[in-house]
């Protein structure tokens, strides 16, 4: 009972035990930081600076898509998009531009944040579609404060039916920017932009077409031309 390595395995019981109850309190007091729309303010705090002094302006949270293009499938876009074991009849291709600021979600407990900009859309048969068309990982709290311009969808936007060529003609479509935190410890925990800023826009009428809108830059989303 008394030699050494009862000594060490009772040490080592005690270690444990005391280890697993913080990493269960550090999970706990996780989940009350706030992961709504509110938390990350609509605009962020003025006259914060960047780590070589210079003043950053506000920055609002916004998506705009400012153009959409339905592309006809082929060995190209099959490449581009990384879509090698099936042939989609179409693809979609956006332009958007997307702004956030994401340093309020930097706390003691966050190991890195997962920004993706996502579609959805309704279809017969199917009445729930949601596609990732662009993600991104942040890391340090200096580079939270996202900023896209003219970026295309990095993934590809096809349909379960995909040998269908118009199954996206003149579709609705409602593109959002979300996030999700990683914890060091606890659970991974995910919100987005709220509706009211959310894209909102019609694909063309026929493959082959691109249409532009033109929406609120301020980040209201755009309106289907």
């Amino acid at each position: 009972m008394h030699s050494l390595w009862s000594r060490v395995n009772t040490v080592f019981g005690f270690a444990t035990s005391v280890l697993l109850a913080l990493a269960a309190a550090i999970a706990l007091t996780s989940t009350w930081e706030l992961l709504t729309p509110t938390h990350v303010p609509a605009v962020g705090p003025a006259g914060t600076m960047d780590p070589y002094g210079n003043v950053l302006a506000p920055l609002a949270l916004s998506l705009n898509v400012s153009s959409a293009t339905l592309i006809r499938g082929s060995r190209a876009a099959q490449y581009k998009y990384q879509t090698y074991f099936h042939a989609p009849a179409v693809f979609v291709a956006l332009q958007f531009d997307a702004t956030a600021d994401l340093r309020a979600l930097f706390q003691w407990n966050t190991k890195q944040v997962y920004a993706v900009v996502t579609v959805a859309y309704q279809a017969p048969g199917f009445p729930t579609n949601k596609i990732t068309v662009w993600d991104t990982i942040i890391t340090n709290v200096d580079d939270a404060r996202l900023m896209v311009v003219n970026a295309e969808n990095k993934y590809a936007i096809t349909d379960v039916q995909y040998r269908d060529a118009a199954r996206f003609n003149g579709l609705p479509i409602t593109a959002r920017l979300e996030w999700c935190v990683h914890t060091y410890v606890g659970a991974t925990r995910c919100a987005a932009m709220p509706d009211e800023l959310a894209a909102k826009f019609t694909l063309p009428a026929n493959v082959g077409e691109r249409v532009s809108y033109r929406g609120d830059r301020g980040g209201a989303g755009a309106n289907g031309a």
